[in-house]
Order: C-alpha cells, then sequence, then structure tokens
C-alpha cells in the first residue's frame, strides 16, 4: 500500500491538473469515477472536480471504495 502523504501529494497534483485541463487526466478520471464514463475529455475537464473526487478516484485505483477505506 502506497504512503498516504504520497498519496495526498498526488490528490492535489490530480487536481491541479484537472484545473489546468491537462487531458490526460481526463482519462484517468473516467476510468476511475463512474460518474465522468459517459462524458468526453472536455465536459470532464469542465465539471466541478474537488479535493475529494481526487482522493475517491485514487481510493477506486487501489481498489477500495472510498478514500476513508483507504485510511
Amino acid at each position: 500500500m502506497p504512503n498516504l502523504d504520497n498519496l495526498k501529494k498526488q490528490a492535489k497534483q490530480i487536481v491541479r491538473w484537472h484545473r489546468e485541463g491537462y487531458y490526460p487526466v481526463a482519462e484517468r478520471i473516467k476510468a476511475g469515477l463512474p460518474r465522468y464514463r459517459n462524458l468526453d475529455d472536455g465536459a470532464v475537464l469542465s465539471a466541478a472536480f474537488a479535493l475529494r473526487d481526487a482522493q475517491e478516484l485514487l481510493a477506486h485505483e487501489l481498489g477500495l471504495q472510498s478514500w476513508q477505506a483507504l485510511r
């Protein structure tokens, strides 16, 4: 299991990439979060995306249901 501090930094980086419109992160978000799955990349990047969403994404990528389960 990755270090929790490292995961927190990764979550913040994902939020920054989303805010900056970095298209590769849109694919990652669509793959990891079902509510974004049917959106195109532009719609994903223009949708609201908070730190809690990035944390949920990381948890899902690690096979867990939530950030709380990860912690």
